[in-house]
């Protein structure tokens, strides 16, 4: 747009009630921030197919508010991505409506099927939120963070909450106790990445 940024047109219309799908050029910032923000988005050039898939999502939503939560997210975003850094916060889908985690506090991811149990800290406190997606979506959310790395077909650990590698019982040892076992196939790359954190 001429006079600024689609980011910036929402933070002028304050609290939209209305669903917002972005149309953005790729980069990994900007996919990085509407993923995470739970946000819908587009990359240019649209495929008419995506956009379809795109609408029906939205239909299929419209039940559902969009939050002040997930726009300030997206804000929060979106001004991270300006500066080339990616999101600090991630919004989560529950059965009972959007949760908000800051990205550090992650110690490790644990799917079944089609859910996701995050695992995280509050107030030094370990709490766990069920999300209803499959981790495979969440591989693709946290590929560019250097410190998120799947260790298990069923796990995505935050390698700065490992305190401890125990090779003898191929585990990660996190700071807040709690083991993750780490598969044949990724025991090698998780050894040069924790020599590297």
């Amino acid at each position: 747009m001429p006079d600024g940024t689609g980011f910036e047109l929402l933070e002028r219309l304050g609290k939209p009630a209305f669903y917002v799908v972005f149309i953005t050029a790729f980069n990994k910032y900007a996919e990085a921030a509407f993923r995470f923000g739970a946000l819908d988005f587009l990359t240019k050039p649209i495929e008419s197919s995506l956009l379809a898939e795109t609408m029906n999502r939205v239909r299929e939503r419209q039940h559902e508010k969009y939050t002040i939560a997930q726009l300030q997210v997206a804000l929060e975003v979106f001004h991270q991505a300006k500066q080339q850094k990616l999101p600090e916060r991630i919004v989560i889908h529950t059965s009972k409506g959007l949760e908000l985690i800051p990205v550090d506090q992650i110690l490790y991811l644990d799917a079944e099927a089609n859910y996701t149990d995050f695992h995280y800290l509050s107030l030094a406190k370990k709490r766990t939120l069920t999300a209803s997606l499959n981790l495979k979506v969440y591989e693709e959310h946290f590929a560019p963070y250097v410190s998120f790395m799947k260790v298990h077909r069923s796990n995505i650990v935050n390698l700065r909450m490992v305190d401890q590698y125990l090779k003898g019982d191929h585990c990660l040892v996190l700071r807040d106790g709690s083991q993750v076992g780490v598969a044949k196939t990724y025991r090698e790359d998780l050894e040069e990445r924790l020599e590297v954190l």
